[in-house]
């Protein structure tokens, strides 16, 4: 594997690895619980069992613990220790975030014309002004709907009503100003990203109960 960006601060531990091994380097190098071992069985693709086997061994060096990595009904990845993880991967790439507090969100984006495709269906008009039709824009516009999805903690949202970003200067890496609308409830959430020569990473944080 080699290390393509890290970022640790006292709340945010995530690291974006390049996957460049076959899935035996990994699982010789970690021991799956049973649970685990059920569901890498369970996998259908080649590539989701070597996406599964990297995230867990990325897990394991970021933290130097062996624990299991389960997930609730909603496929939402937890850890036992306390600690809150998000994880994303994408064609050759696997990220993985920890958080102590709050509900982290990231993802890992391939720049390309797929978000492009269905922008009218995520994105709200002044969103698809700021965008254009520039596939590096669109793909990190819907990176950070992902990521802002994924630290929802209600159900039923829609990319394109309840997921809103309001920045309109976006440079290789910032932070975009962005909000999550439920019904009566609205959470400002800044999310850091990072533009890299063929894919986007995003990431940020959910400290309220929405």
């Amino acid at each position: 594997m080699a290390l393509c960006f890290k970022h640790k601060d006292d709340h945010i531990n995530l690291t974006l690895w390049k996957i460049e091994e076959p899935v035996q380097y990994f699982l010789e190098r970690i021991i799956l619980f049973p649970s685990e071992v059920e569901l890498f069985l369970s996998l259908q693709s080649d590539r989701r069992k070597l996406e599964y086997a990297a995230a867990r061994f990325l897990l394991r060096v970021m933290t130097g613990k062996r624990e299991p990595l389960l997930y609730e009904e909603s496929g939402r990845p937890v850890l036992n220790t306390g600690n809150q993880i998000s994880i994303s991967h994408c064609e050759g790439y696997i990220a993985v975030m920890l958080t102590e507090e709050g509900q982290p969100g990231m993802d890992v984006e391939m720049i390309s014309p797929r978000a492009g495709r269905v922008k009218s269906k995520f994105l709200s008009i002044k969103e698809l002004e700021l965008a254009g039709n520039d596939d590096k824009l669109l793909t990190l516009l819907w990176s950070a709907k992902e990521a802002l999805f994924k630290m929802c903690i209600r159900q039923g949202i829609n990319f394109k009503t309840n997921l809103s970003i309001e920045s309109d200067n976006i440079t290789d890496s910032g932070t975009l100003k962005t909000a999550i609308k439920k019904e009566d409830q609205e959470a400002d959430i800044a999310l850091s990203y990072k533009i890299f020569e063929d894919i986007v990473l995003v990431w940020g944080v959910n400290n309220n109960d929405i």
